[in-house]
């Protein structure tokens, strides 16, 4: 049974800071207890009183983490009884990447900034007063899921044992534009979407097996020296809906967003396995399960429409789009869609994306729209209890990994569909 939604917005004064201050700020926002939550969306509004430039290099990130990550990272703490949690804990640009690869669309202005984030060093942004709008999407059920699974996978929000805080760390202006760029007004509002559930809905879930608890997660792993076959692990416990590798190596001080590949041999690059209690599941090379994601990629949802200002690097010192130019055309650019992996300015003989982040989908397969049941997934529990590991392996030069994970918990037998 679909429920009707309720949106509730929240502009609470410390996130209203006319002086940009909330940049650089944690801040954190109880939720109300009033009904189950399935969406909470971050509006970030900037005005900048001195146009920001892309500066040279950039301190411990790289490039497009600079706008993008304004929001640096989301905590969602819940306490059901047994202690708080974060079901939550992904960083601004992680969940960006997450949700487009599961089929989301991104604001155009979004896609603008992204564009503007790919310009050479000591590029201008824009002009004085400029406005800038970023959203940010926090799904509490996985994008596929519909019901009537779906309902069981809301935020319990009306049962949990007192209200749920969303934490928002901001980035700091300094970090997103070193050289120059200031920040005249931030403004953020929070929107909660609840569903209107009746009391004797909610009985008639708790008395069938409760809702279903889960998490979304992303663990960083700072690669500090290249080495062979090493293990990048994920946290056992619970059955994954799916698993994004954000890459980002580290190469004369500079990070960009490539595989950390020991072997970057053009069409020779490092193999890869997904290790699970001792028993390979995968073995891969980065870029091709890249290509693997961009086919199962949903191509109207993420082909929109570009701005018709100054342009990405085609090729030329310059270069402009025409007004309605659809970012699936530029060819001649291998950064055209960075949140599927890009390397800065990219190698211009180049006529592909690097793979900046790779997804194994197992709820849902490679082409499979909606989700029914939860059969397919990628259960960790035995392996934790047997003391084994789930782990990605493979020979890598300096860098950072970030894992982001999506797990359900609990029995989930009951809603897996053995049937032939």
């Amino acid at each position: 049974m679909k429920l009707p939604p309720i949106r509730q917005l929240k502009v609470e004064s410390q996130f209203q800071q006319l002086s940009g201050a909330i940049m650089g700020s944690r801040q954190t926002l109880e939720l109300d207890q009033s009904n189950p939550i399935s969406d909470i969306y971050i509006h970030l509004n900037l005005k900048f009183s001195t146009a920001p430039v892309i500066a040279s290099s950039f301190s411990n990130i790289a490039r497009l983490d600079s706008i993008l990550n304004a929001v640096r990272r989301v905590q969602l703490a819940c306490d059901d009884g047994t202690g708080s949690t974060n079901k939550v804990d992904i960083s601004g640009l992680g969940l960006l990447e997450w949700n487009l690869r599961n089929g989301e669309s991104l604001t155009r202005s979004t896609h603008e900034l992204a564009k503007f984030m790919q310009l050479g060093a000591g590029t201008t942004i824009g002009a004085n007063n400029d406005l800038l709008r970023l959203t940010y999407h926090i799904p509490m059920v996985h994008q596929k899921i519909t019901e009537n699974l779906r309902t069981r996978c809301l935020l319990p929000a009306h049962i949990l044992s007192s209200e749920p805080q969303l934490i928002i760390d901001f980035e700091n202006i300094s970090t997103m534009f070193p050289s120059t760029g200031t920040i005249a007004t931030a403004l953020c509002d929070v929107e909660i979407v609840r569903r209107r559930m009746p009391k004797s809905m909610t009985a008639a879930i708790q008395a069938k097996g409760g809702f279903i608890d889960w998490d979304l997660l992303e663990t960083p792993k700072v690669v500090a020296a290249a080495q062979k076959q090493m293990e990048f692990k994920l946290p056992t416990g619970g059955s994954y809906t799916g698993v994004m590798l954000r890459n980002y190596l580290l190469a004369s001080s500079v990070y960009t967003r490539d595989p950390l590949d020991d072997t970057s041999t053009f069409g020779q690059e490092s193999r890869w396995i997904l290790d699970i209690g001792g028993q390979k599941w995968a073995d891969f090379r980065m870029h091709n399960m890249f290509a693997e994601n961009e086919i199962a990629q949903d191509e109207p949802r993420y082909g929109q429409p570009v701005y018709n200002g100054s342009a990405l690097y085609l090729g030329a010192s310059t270069g402009t789009f025409a007004t309605g130019v659809d970012i699936r055309t530029v060819l001649a650019d291998p950064c055209a869609y960075p949140f599927l992996g890009t390397s800065g300015n990219g190698a211009q003989t180049s006529r592909f994306q690097a793979a900046g982040n790779v997804y194994f989908d197992f709820i849902g397969g490679e082409n499979d729209a909606d989700v029914y049941e939860l059969g397919s997934l990628l259960d960790t529990n035995a392996i934790k209890q047997a003391g084994t590991d789930a782990k990605f392996v493979g020979d890598v030069t300096t860098g950072q990994m970030n894992i982001v994970g999506h797990r359900l918990f609990g029995d989930l037998s009951a809603f897996q569909d053995m049937s032939i």
